[in-house]
């Protein structure tokens, strides 16, 4: 049985990625498995359990469709916890739903994580 575990902050500068981590770190060190997905563009959780923000494909990249979530999550350090990382490339996630299909249907393909990507124009 799988549990769902959302925390969102959305103030600037408040340590925000510091609660997301130790969690997903404490559940993995009690031996669950614990998928993080990182939402912000300043990639703070993902380079925070030590994943570098590399040009590799990103949460961003599964959003436009071009990747399916299951093909962008990366393994960390710590067995038992992976990652959905994010970079800045998130930025235009928010610019880019108005005005490109593939972007505003970003969420309804995100709802099915570990689908295929659909072909895009």
């Amino acid at each position: 049985m799988s549990k769902v575990i959302a925390i969102a902050n959305q103030k600037a500068g408040s340590g925000r990625q510091r609660p997301p981590i130790n969690l997903a770190a404490s559940l993995a060190a009690s031996d669950l498995r614990v998928l993080l997905v990182d939402s912000d563009p300043q990639g703070n959780s993902t380079t925070g359990v030590g994943v570098p923000k590399d040009g590799k494909p990103t949460i961003y990249d599964a959003i436009l469709g071009h990747h399916s979530l299951a093909d962008i999550i990366v393994s960390t350090a710590l067995e038992g916890l992976d990652l959905v990382p994010a970079d800045k490339n998130l930025i235009a996630a928010t610019s880019n739903s108005s005005t490109s299909p593939a972007a505003s249907s970003g969420s309804a393909r995100l709802s099915r994580p570990f689908a295929k990507p659909t072909a895009t124009s």
